[in-house]
Order: C-alpha cells, then sequence, then structure tokens
C-alpha cells in the first residue's frame, strides 16, 4: 500500500506528457499505482512514526465510513509552504466541495452515517498524510513548494491504474511563494490557479 512503499514496482513517478496548461515554472508528474491508497492502516501510527491518533479516528466502527468517504472525495496535501500566508491560501481551497454542496454533511450509502465537512478534512489530512511523506523522498520541503491530490474514481477518464497529480514548484522560481509572498502581498498560491475538476485524466 501507499503509505509503506512495501512493493516499489507497483508505484512509479513519471513527469505528465499530457499538454495541460499549467503556471509558470511548475512540475506537473503523476505517481501511478497499483495498491490501495487508503486501508484501515492509514489510520493508524506507521511503526517509529511520531504523534498521537486523533480520537475520531480510533473507533474501528467509523474507520470503514470515513475510507468509503475518502473513496468517494478527493484526496489531497501538500508541503513546503513555509509562508503563514501560504499554508492559510491552501488550507481555505475547497476541500470536498464535490460532495458536500452547500457544505452540506456528506451521506453514506447506508442512510444512515454522515461525514461533515470539518470531519472530512480532518480525515484527508491524517490519511493522507502517508502520501505526502512519501512524495518528500522525492521532492524536499527544503527545495520544493507542492501540492498532490488524486480525483475520486467516478470523476477519472482513467480508471486504472490508479494515479495522483503531483504539482511541484521549485522555491528557487520567481514564481515561487519563497521568492515573492514578501514582495506581493495578494499573491495566490499556484495551486489555486489550477482547475483541478479539469484535471481527471
Amino acid at each position: 500500500m501507499i503509505p509503506y512503499l512495501c512493493e516499489r514496482k507497483l508505484v512509479v513517478l513519471a513527469k505528465c506528457d499530457f499538454p495541460w496548461s499549467m503556471p509558470k515554472g511548475v512540475e506537473h508528474n503523476i505517481l501511478w499505482y497499483a495498491t490501495p491508497d487508503v486501508t484501515a492502516k492509514s489510520f493508524e501510527l506507521k511503526l517509529g512514526e511520531q504523534g498521537i491518533v486523533p480520537e475520531r479516528f480510533k473507533d474501528p466502527k467509523r474507520i470503514p465510513i470515513l475510507m468509503d468517504y475518502l473513496q468517494d472525495n478527493e484526496l489531497m496535501g501538500y508541503f513546503g509552504i513555509d509562508d503563514p500566508k501560504g499554508v492559510e491560501l491552501i488550507e481555505n481551497l475547497p476541500w470536498g466541495r464535490n460532495i458536500h454542496p452547500g457544505k452540506q454533511p456528506w451521506k453514506h450509502k447506508n442512510g444512515i452515517d454522515e461525514v461533515t465537512i470539518e470531519e472530512g478534512k480532518e480525515a484527508i489530512k491524517w490519511a493522507g498524510r502517508h502520501i505526502t511523506n512519501a512524495l518528500k523522498v522525492k521532492f524536499s520541503p527544503d527545495t520544493y513548494e507542492l501540492q498532490w491530490t488524486r480525483i475520486p474514481l467516478k470523476d477519472r477518464s482513467v480508471r486504472y491504474p490508479a494515479h495522483i497529480h503531483v504539482f511541484a514548484l521549485p522555491k528557487s522560481s520567481s514564481e515561487s511563494l519563497t521568492s515573492k509572498v514578501q514582495s506581493d502581498p495578494d499573491l495566490i498560491n499556484f495551486n489555486a490557479l489550477i482547475d483541478f475538476p479539469e484535471l481527471d485524466n
């Protein structure tokens, strides 16, 4: 599975060769994989990992609901954004906008359980941290500003193999937040300029 990268041959990172229109300087890569991106173990601490599992993710009855939620929603994560303004911009992106119309709770197919947009965002971050950490091996947070997103299966035009879009901007680029945020207080992070709903390949 992705969090542990046990089967390296099942995970491939490659430059995207489709001519998407990207903001200047952004490197668009695709992480292809033939292994689950989210399992029940995604909510547990990895061996040697520091931190505390949030209480809501310790309930074994709740985990399957959240796993279904994450498969129905986008997964996303980011790192290397050092400036607080940049972090704020990312955090204010509409996480889960496609399955929370009007910011209403997502309803499980069992007709009983629901996931609020706040709980969903926390689940995306917590379960997605393994993918974020795996990408840090290739893209150092000291060198890159990076955001990744995995589109849900139902919205992909290419369904298999599963894949994650990885958008990396070198901090050395004149377009990076690291270079520009102090001189341009109204700067919008490059990730916010990408129209994610159209990234459905």
